[in-house]
């Protein structure tokens, strides 16, 4: 497939060969323009000198990391997703918080792999102004990334949900699973899991550790309120936080 104009170059890095092959057939596949290199000091390269605007980067490689080369190499014109065999909680929060805009963890299937990096260049056409969550009012405690959000309530509860930015990049939403109530989450976690009117499917993250006491029973049939109302009507789920002021410090503030 001859590659779309209106999508950016995507520059897969990664030291484990099969790895690279399979990004680089279904990213190929749907559009994209791939450029491959085994390692973030060879990618980094590539970044200086030719146009790619996403990068799929492994968080741990010989020298240097994923994280330190999203680091070294971000710009307004360029986002990254971030993957790992070993991911962990910690260091999807740190990903995420350090600039990724997703994290793709390993093994994954094509469709979450395809579905991710078509996220990502979503984000990356929005005019800049828009690629930072905007809530309507006061009340967002803090971020995760651009991911999700947590409202600290008065009786020590959380409320906790989807940004705006999440639904710009997936467009209308078909069905939701949710957490499972009386399950706890870690920061990190998956926090819900959409698929989109074009049946392929996403993922979020939970901002914030602790039990899940509810979730919204809206959302089993308007699904759609993730994306109309995601600060309102479409929040996911409240829960008894294990350690709020911790969790908090590591996310990004609202503004």
């Amino acid at each position: 497939m001859t590659p779309a104009t209106d999508r950016p170059a995507v520059l897969v890095i990664d030291d484990e060969p099969v790895i690279v092959e399979a990004l680089r057939r279904v990213l190929s596949s749907g559009g994209f323009e791939v450029t491959t290199a085994p390692d973030a000091e060879i990618g980094l390269e590539l970044l200086e000198t030719g146009r790619p605007g996403l990068v799929v980067v492994d968080l741990k490689l010989p020298g240097l990391s994923g994280l330190e080369l999203l680091q070294r190499a971000a710009g307004p014109g360029r986002t990254f997703v971030l993957m790992s065999g070993y991911a962990t909680s910690e260091n999807i929060v740190e990903s995420l918080q350090g600039g990724a805009f997703g994290f793709l963890s390993k093994p994954f299937t094509f469709e979450e792999a395809r579905s991710l990096v078509h996220r990502a260049a979503k984000f990356l056409a929005l005019p800049p102004e828009v690629r930072v969550p905007h809530p309507p009012g006061a009340g967002v405690s803090g971020y995760l990334g651009v991911q999700s959000w947590v409202r600290m309530r008065a009786d020590g509860t959380a409320l906790v949900g989807v940004s705006d930015v999440f639904g710009r990049t997936t467009g209308m939403i078909t069905s939701v699973d949710l957490p499972t109530v009386a399950f706890p989450l870690v920061q990190g976690d998956v926090l819900v899991r959409v698929v989109g009117d074009n049946g392929w499917p996403y993922v979020s993250w939970t901002p914030i550790a602790g039990q899940v006491l509810e979730t919204n029973a809206l959302l089993a049939e308007r699904a759609s309120l993730l994306v109309d109302d995601p600060y309102g009507d479409g929040w996911i789920a409240r829960m008894q936080p294990l350690d709020a002021p911790d969790d908090l410090g590591r996310l990004t503030p609202a503004r």
